[in-house]
């Protein structure tokens, strides 16, 4: 009799301890998981420096907002196929920058559209820089610096705020390229912009949707990868 209880007791014994071992383990990989997770969320943040990475597809949108000739204009995805705009988030505050050297683009406008109206390419940049010079003061919020010499152009749009409730950045300006592309829903770059976002890893999608100045619904979206320090 001895002896089964024995062997009861340490029957059940034994099964406990694989029930308590069972549960530590359990208790283990969740922690690890739920630390893994934890790990995860925090190292998911908009903190830092985004470039963008489908610069033909946004310029292509741009060119269609603008109405320009997709094939007189086809040249230009490839000349700006290098341009890498960027977005820098800290905190709750955002800003679109970009510093770019034009004169390949500026060459093949002159020889591809410009050339026959004008012959002097001179006389063209004169012209084509001071329509620029001329757009420069509706911009209140965005500094612009341009170098006729070199053709270096320096754009900032700051004072961007960020709202991670409601997932969107909202510019007081309207990002543009030259003067001359927007990257929003309308060619009238002073007005402010809302871009919905979306965050997945280290890939940020900002996107606009509404209608134009023409009354005819438009979409922008551009996405970014952020730059590892």
């Amino acid at each position: 009799m001895k002896y089964w209880t024995k062997k009861y007791w340490l029957g059940t014994l034994t099964i406990l301890c694989a029930l308590l071992f069972a549960g530590c383990s359990t208790s283990t990989t969740n922690n690890s998981t739920t630390s893994q997770e934890t790990t995860a969320e925090k190292s998911i943040t908009l903190d830092g420096t985004w470039e963008m990475t489908d610069v033909k597809t946004t310029l292509r949108k741009s060119f269609v907002l603008r109405g320009a000739d997709p094939t007189q204009y086809a040249y230009a995805i490839d000349d700006l196929a290098d341009w890498k705009p960027q977005l820098v988030i800290s905190g709750n505050e955002a800003e679109f920058k970009y510093s770019y050297n034009f004169t390949k683009y500026f060459e093949n406008l002159y020889e591809h559209i410009y050339k026959n109206a004008f012959p002097d390419k001179s006389e063209f940049k004169s012209v084509l820089y001071e329509d620029y010079e001329k757009a420069i003061p509706i911009f209140k919020v965005a500094q612009i610096k341009m170098d006729k010499e070199t053709n270096q152009f320096d754009f900032s749009l700051p004072e961007g705020a960020l709202d991670t409730s409601n997932k969107t950045i909202t510019f007081k300006e309207t990002p543009i390229l030259l003067m001359t592309f927007s990257l929003g829903l309308t060619m009238q770059p002073n007005r402010p912009i809302t871009y919905q976002y979306e965050l997945d890893g280290d890939t940020l999608v900002v996107s606009a949707r509404g209608n134009n100045e023409r009354g005819v619904l438009a979409t922008m979206k551009m996405t970014f990868k952020k730059v590892t320090e």
